[in-house]
């Protein structure tokens, strides 16, 4: 399989928790800048987001009452590419189809990005439609459940991307990093224990059997006022 060099890039407490009370402590302040900056650093052509995530950037769920079902088979329907010549990507794991986005580009930290929304053909076909109408392209990559392994390989092969970054929620970052599809994990460590019983984690399984998955330390950095830059090789 060819597939990007995936990076998982995240911020977090000393507890582990990627959100919840300690992102807005004053001890965090030092690594929130630094994870944005390194994200650029890394050098990635596509950032990979889940649902619950996405729906921080976006206006909300899809909801159109009017909307018809039109002439586009979720189950038989092709991946529409709309661009594939952009710069960079903001990659939307949303299987149902449930996002509303603002068009088909998307802009973080200063950098637009062209909109690509991963599907299941549990998608409906008047989503398939709004997306198409918007010029956010769609890709699929499974029946039910998002196939990381399919999906890094449409992304490399559709779209040229080589480098990509995943960037959360737990869960999602669980899936790569089972299904053999992490080359690396970027932790920015903010000296702040966080201890909120149902916040977000780094890695998070959902409904999984499989063994724990050992990482190889790479390097370590002092980013200073005790945040730390920790980099782990996938084995």
């Amino acid at each position: 399989m060819t597939r990007p060099y995936t990076i998982c890039h995240l911020f977090c407490s000393l507890d582990g928790k990627i959100s919840g009370p300690f992102m807005s402590s004053p001890a965090s302040r030092m690594g929130l800048a630094a994870y944005g900056h390194l994200a650029g650093e890394l050098d990635c052509q596509a950032t990979v987001y889940g649902t619950t995530t996405m729906l921080d950037f976006c206006p909300g769920y899809y909801d159109d009452p009017y909307a018809e079902p039109g002439d586009i088979d979720p189950r038989t329907a092709e991946d529409y590419i709309a661009d594939a010549t952009a710069e960079s990507y903001i990659v939307s794991l949303d299987r149902r189809g449930r996002l509303e986005y603002p068009g088909s580009t998307m802009t973080r930290r200063g950098k637009t990005s062209h909109l690509i929304a991963v599907l299941t053909r549990q998608a409906r076909s008047d989503y398939l439609a709004y997306l198409q109408r918007l010029g956010v392209s769609y890709v699929f990559a499974g029946e039910d459940d998002i196939d990381c392994a399919v999906l890094m390989e449409k992304l490399s092969g559709k779209f040229g991307i080589e480098r990509a970054l995943v960037a959360g929620g737990g869960r999602i970052d669980w899936s790569f990093l089972e299904a053999g599809c992490l080359d690396e994990v970027s932790l920015v460590v903010a000296p702040v224990v966080d201890g909120s019983p149902h916040a977000a984690t780094v890695f998070e399984r959902m409904g999984s059997t499989s063994a724990a998955v050992p990482l190889s330390l790479a390097d370590t950095q002092d980013l200073g006022e005790g945040t730390l830059w920790l980099r782990y090789r996938a084995q």
